[in-house]
């Protein structure tokens, strides 16, 4: 789940002088992907990826920290299998006021 292009963008940020790496939203469930292109760190076989990332970020003497982050009741049903609504609210509140979850 991580690009080479995403790798090197956060490496860059570590080479540049920063002490601290933080990735973009990262979903923690299959079913939380909010968006296309969005990292995982679900599952066992994402380890690798993630082990080779932190490697490369601390030997520039800085730390990495992922972002975790799930779609909720936003996550786009066209990138996942099965339901991805896992709010048990069936009310939405935002700023214009409240509204059904349908």
């Amino acid at each position: 789940t991580l690009h080479p292009c995403e790798v090197d963008w956060l490496k860059r940020r570590a080479q540049g002088g920063f002490g601290v790496i933080t990735t973009c939203c990262v979903h923690v469930q299959a079913n939380g992907k909010g968006w296309e292109g969005e990292l995982g760190c679900f599952d066992d076989k994402q380890l690798d990826g993630y082990k080779q990332l932190v490697q490369e970020i601390h030997a520039e003497n800085a730390l990495l920290i992922v972002q975790v982050f799930h779609g909720g009741m936003r996550a786009d049903d066209t990138l996942i299998e099965g339901p991805s609504r896992t709010c048990v609210d069936t009310e939405y509140h935002h700023r214009g006021g409240v509204r059904k979850c349908t």
